[in-house]
């Protein structure tokens, strides 16, 4: 992607990998499909994590400058740098006693702690988390009674937003159930 800008430091970074060839003259996606399935799934895992410990940052009011210390059980040693660099974490290489699972979006879970997740801060993520969980719960009832009165009279384009506004309130809910799990 830099060569167009810096096409003399990405020629020499090129041929210091080993290459012989001219970057400029190779097709663009030179990697196997090994190494791009692995690629992807890295970053995919990487997304996950960073995602998952915003999220938790979030709910538990702690504050986005201060380090989390994180365990991630399928390890991550490979994006051990990235991971520090952004969601602000030190890796533990097993789960502490004090440490709180926290779910990702995969299905998988983290193990997380800060000084700044207390008693209180949990409390009031359990409030929060109620006070969502309610608010959807209306939505998705007040939705089933514009489907129900939309049947036969309304556009099909019109019913299928409103069904897909619900599969999405659905899923929601479904990930607040599981952040309600762990917060018992």
């Amino acid at each position: 992607l830099l060569h167009p800008f810096m096409p003399h430091v990405t020629e020499t970074l090129w041929q210091e990998r080993g290459h012989e060839d001219l970057l400029i003259i190779t097709a663009w996606n030179a990697g196997t499909d090994e190494e791009d399935t692995a690629s992807n799934q890295a970053v995919e895992q990487l997304k996950d994590i960073v995602s998952g410990v915003r999220s938790a940052r979030t709910l538990f009011g702690v504050s986005p400058g201060s380090t989390m210390k994180l365990y991630y059980p399928d390890g991550v040693a490979e994006l051990t740098e990235s991971l520090q660099f952004l969601a602000r974490v030190e890796l533990e290489d097993a789960g502490q006693p004090n440490m709180r699972l926290y779910p990702l979006d995969s299905g998988k879970s983290i193990y997380i702690s800060s000084s700044e997740i207390t008693e209180e801060n949990i409390q009031n993520a359990r409030e929060k988390i109620e006070v969502e969980e309610e608010k959807l719960k209306q939505t998705y009832d007040s939705l089933t009674t514009i489907l129900k009165n939309m049947q036969g009279k309304a556009a099909p384009d019109k019913i299928i937003q409103k069904e897909e506004q619900q599969a999405v309130i659905r899923q929601r809910l479904n990930e607040i159930q599981k952040t309600k799990d762990i917060l018992q």
